[in-house]
């Protein structure tokens, strides 16, 4: 089970959303900010855990990135189909949307694809320093402990395996291709949102792609790092998230 479901009782909106976390980290539960926040504006949120990790790291794959995006949209079709969706992916969740943004999109009604601290693409230095940011001695040294017990409520030593992909697949899998890479592009449902200070995910890894014909909409949240994005950085991420929310929602009513 790669999905978890999130009931708001009261909302009456005929919107949902699927929340999608990063690398080495726990599904968004109730006590996220994010998942708090979108509670104002959806009836039912979709929590993805990605494959190979919690629960779901003793379950090898023998494709790791085709199967993982395969488990999340097979779970996810029946519970999206035919219905208004505002998803919202951070980091390798975004990315396993990305590369399959063309069959999830066309599962919904309407949708909002919000894709924040992700890029188009990446280079060897940037994935050493991947590797670098999710072992375990340089989370302890960062101190990063206790964004995962604020985000999750527990901390990563008892929560999560790291991420295996890189150990058993070609990192590039990951990324998308140029075809996949236009399907982003030209959506203007689309939105992007990189930090100013992001290590592994600069604005670079998605402006590089852009031309004055491209749709999609990007944003720079300034200053922030990978991992500010939902902690000490989320008084600067919420109130851009919640303009794109609010301006998507109320567009779909006219």
């Amino acid at each position: 089970m790669v999905v978890h479901e999130y009931i708001t009782v009261g909302s009456f909106t005929d919107w949902c959303a699927v929340v999608a976390h990063g690398a080495a980290q726990l599904p968004y539960c109730q006590k996220h900010p994010l998942v708090k926040d979108l509670q104002q504006f959806v009836s039912s949120i979709y929590s993805i855990l990605l494959p190979l990790h919690g629960p779901n790291s003793s379950k090898p794959l023998e494709n790791p990135v085709q199967d993982a995006l395969d488990q999340i949209y097979n779970e996810l079709a029946p519970l999206i189909r035919g219905k208004k969706v505002i998803f919202i992916a951070y980091s390798l969740g975004a990315l396993l949307l990305m590369k399959q943004w063309e069959r999830v999109r066309t599962l919904c009604k309407c949708y909002i694809g919000v894709f924040v601290g992700s890029g188009l693409t990446t280079t060897e230095e940037k994935q050493s320093k991947c590797k670098q940011l999710w072992d375990p001695s340089f989370i302890t040294k960062q101190n990063r402990d206790h964004f995962y017990k604020e985000l999750h409520g527990s901390t990563w030593r008892n929560t999560f395996m790291f991420l295996q992909f890189t150990a058993c697949s070609d990192e590039q899998e990951l990324y998308c291709s140029p075809k996949e890479r236009d399907i982003l592009l030209q959506d203007r449902n689309v939105y992007f949102f990189n930090g100013g200070n992001d290590q592994l995910f600069p604005i670079e890894t998605v402006q590089t792609f852009t031309t004055s014909e491209s749709k999609c909409k990007i944003f720079v949240v300034e200053k922030l790092g990978h991992f500010d994005y939902f902690t000490r950085g989320w008084v600067s991420t919420r109130p851009l998230v919640q303009q794109v929310i609010q301006t998507s929602v109320t567009k779909s009513k006219l």
